[in-house]
């Protein structure tokens, strides 16, 4: 058997959660009325609470990139967000490289580290990870959420105030709305100019005093889109 690496460092993720709590405000950034108006024009036969959920969702996630806006852009930040979507995405290759032996023996290794691990080495799974990552599936999932976060989080850096930094600050928000559509959802809402979506995206960005127009919002999307492709 293959010997097994001393696992990295755990770094304190759940402090940095806690020092970043600043950018979460309790206060509902529009009022009632706009709230029920931006809720009235989200189609589908989703139920009404359902979409609720969204919408406040959607209020909380993009806070950050509006909170940072007109804030320089932290390039050294930006590339190493770049580097982890690099890595995932090598790393989805990889996985999709594996033949039938490798998976099976890749599963089996699985089980081993979720279920056998050595305790005294350190390398056996978080306790509630472990009924989840123990299929070449799950890993892939997991991996790709990451690449997702990744690529979601690089566009929520903003330049300095300007035309191009206006459209950065734009795309952010959009590609932030979108994620949580999909992760609500489950499935992509329609991307063309003239879908609701994205009317609904410019009219949300103008009652958040931050307008942009619903052909910039397809255009980002269908960029997104596109750049996703399948791993090659």
């Amino acid at each position: 058997m293959a010997t097994k690496k001393r696992p990295l460092i755990r770094p304190n993720f759940e402090q940095h959660d806690i020092q970043n709590r600043t950018f979460w405000l309790d206060k509902n950034p529009i009022n009632d009325g706009v709230f029920k108006t931006l809720l009235k024009n989200i189609p589908g036969r989703a139920p009404d609470e359902m979409r609720r959920i969204f919408l406040s969702d959607v209020l909380v996630r993009i806070r950050i990139p509006l909170m940072r806006k007109g804030q320089a852009r932290a390039q050294v930040t930006e590339a190493k967000i770049e580097n982890v979507k690099t890595q995932a995405r090598a790393l989805l290759q990889s996985l999709a490289a594996l033949d039938p032996v490798g998976l099976r023996l890749f599963r089996a290794g699985a089980v081993e580290v979720a279920l056998l691990g050595d305790a005294s080495q350190k390398v056996d799974f978080l306790e509630d990870a472990r009924p989840k990552l123990t299929t070449p599936g799950a890993f892939w999932d997991a991996v790709q959420n990451l690449e997702n976060a990744a690529s979601c989080a690089a566009g929520l850096l903003n330049p300095q105030a300007g035309k191009a930094d206006k459209h950065a600050l734009s795309r952010a928000i959009i590609l932030t709305v979108f994620q949580a559509y999909l992760s609500h959802f489950g499935k992509a809402p329609p991307l063309s100019e003239s879908g609701w979506f994205t009317k609904w995206l410019s009219d949300l960005g103008e009652k958040m005093g931050h307008p942009f127009s619903a052909k910039l919002a397809a255009t980002t999307l269908k960029l997104w889109q596109a750049d996703q492709g399948p791993p090659s």
